[in-house]
């Protein structure tokens, strides 16, 4: 624990260093700056000063503005607010942060008997957002107390702050909500809703590596500050992969699962090295070899380690054992779009699907020897859910039975603006009402034209500009054994 409050405390220091260069360079040394300050839109009456090309305001005038306490005592300075602590000495290079001392090279200054500290740092350290305009020459300090705050400080091995990473956020109760602040300089911040919030995982910018972070969720009410240090993981799993008859695998991509999430494993000459967290279950279910395809190759291991030491895992890369067939009236299905979702051999606790592409319509993976489920087959917008489970069987290495599937024929359509033009892109919803369950069907719309594989029943239909936002009604439909064969034309209305 104190190392982490030693760590965290090192972000704070990190603000002190991020300047405001534009529009006050031409400021002298110490020199009073016409800058104005606004907290909330509502302008401070102070008067920053310019201090190597920082602004720096003093602590009484902004620090109630703010809702920061202020304490004084002899010659030591404490401001507090939510859970932030900060504290220094007057003139000192040295600081504390939660109670840890540590070190910045800008630190407090005493001018005129008042002591100052530099704006960008105040602001950040306690949640608010800080923006700069030249034109204007003034500096807004924002924050809606109505929401909470989230703000992190990443370090490398040796206490140093990292760059151009980025974190992924979850709403603990909704996992479809997710945020990815970038790191700069160490430092990221996010405005939130009132709630629970789990810091996922860290990732890399310019390198394809994600680490899945094991810290505990982050309790947020409104108006509060919660900060979160993150110290960049040691790989602790090194990957030795191999084909059948033992020769190394040089280069390839793996795919890791592991709960709540999915992140890629670099091969590089047999040995690929990741971080997993102690406790945490691990499958590397697929494998992509450059001048190979997908369907070629493939691996299914699982491990799971009690401690977060140094552990080796062999993986044996194996010819496919699993041929999944989809078709639709017309043939093979051959669209990008399908494939297959699969659960069972998993030690995660809890079910999961695995998806699996198709190519030239067969789904091609290899599995060990064990009972099987197909969660849902899908394609172009269609996705058919079981309503009893469909298993089977690998035994000795061999599917237990044939296993082909059948989907609907693609439904091709149109859809138009009332003025004669055409939606360049888009999203076209189908909503399928089956008594108090809806299923949702659809596909992109490219120069008004769209396709969608949908079965018989009633439809409420959406366009949209893109899958995440709300959509305009094109009206109902209704779709019988006849009509599913013939083209779709909807005109959208302008107003």
């Amino acid at each position: 624990m104190s190392t982490k409050k030693s760590l965290m405390t090192m972000m704070i220091l990190v603000l002190f260093v991020i300047t405001i260069t534009s529009g006050i360079g031409g400021i002298a040394h110490g020199q009073t700056s016409q800058v104005k300050i606004y907290v909330n839109d509502k302008q401070i009456k102070v008067s920053p000063i310019n201090v190597n090309n920082q602004l720096y305001l003093p602590v009484r005038a902004v620090m109630s503005e703010l809702g920061v306490k202020v304490q004084y005592l002899r010659g030591f300075v404490t401001l507090k607010k939510s859970e932030i602590q900060v504290s220094f000495e007057q003139g000192s290079n040295d600081i504390k942060m939660n109670g840890v001392r540590t070190f910045t090279n800008q630190p407090a200054i005493v001018r005129n008997n008042l002591t100052y500290v530099p704006l960008r740092f105040i602001g950040n350290a306690f949640g608010y957002q800080v923006v700069y305009s030249q034109e204007k020459q003034e500096v807004r300090l924002t924050s809606d107390e109505s929401k909470g705050y989230i703000v992190g400080y990443v370090t490398g091995a040796l206490g140093d702050a990292l760059s151009k990473h980025n974190i992924r956020i979850v709403d603990a109760g909704n996992r479809n909500l997710e945020w990815h602040p970038t790191v700069n300089a160490g430092f990221f911040r996010i405005e939130v809703a009132p709630g629970t919030y789990d810091v996922d995982s860290l990732s890399y910018q310019d390198e394809m590596r994600i680490y899945k972070l094991n810290l505990p969720n982050i309790k947020v009410a409104a108006g509060e500050r919660k900060f979160v240090h993150i110290e960049e993981p040691t790989d602790n799993l090194e990957l030795d992969v191999r084909y059948e008859d033992g020769t190394q695998v040089q280069d390839a991509l793996i795919q890791a699962l592991i709960p709540e999430s999915s992140f890629p494993v670099k091969i590089n000459n047999g040995v690929g090295l990741t971080y997993l967290p102690a406790g945490t279950p691990i499958l590397f279910d697929q494998i992509t070899i450059p001048g190979s395809t997908r369907q070629e190759w493939d691996i299914y291991t699982m491990a799971r380690y009690q401690d977060d030491t140094h552990h080796k895992l062999s993986i044996t890369v194996h010819r496919p054992n699993v041929h999944i067939s989809l078709q639709d009236d017309e043939g093979p299905v051959t669209s990008a779009g399908a494939g297959i979702s699969l659960q069972g051999l998993t030690d995660f606790d809890r079910p999961i699907d695995l998806g699996y592409m198709a190519e030239g319509g067969v789904v091609n993976m290899y599995l060990p020897d064990g009972k099987y489920q197909i969660g849902n087959l899908f394609d172009t917008g269609y996705t058919k859910y079981f309503s009893s489970p469909e298993t089977f069987q690998v035994v000795a290495g061999k599917v237990d039975r044939n296993l082909s599937y059948t989907l609907p024929n693609l439904v091709h359509g149109t859809i138009k603006f009332n003025d004669g033009t055409v939606p360049k892109t888009g999203y076209i919803e189908f909503n399928l009402y089956e008594g108090n369950t809806v299923y949702g069907m659809g596909g992109p719309v490219l120069d008004g034209k769209f396709s969608v594989r949908l079965v018989e029943g009633k439809y409420d239909v959406y366009y949209k500009e893109s899958q995440s936002t709300a959509g305009q009604s094109l009206g109902w439909i209704t779709q019988t054994k006849d009509s599913l064969k013939q083209p779709l034309n909807f005109i959208l209305n302008i107003f």
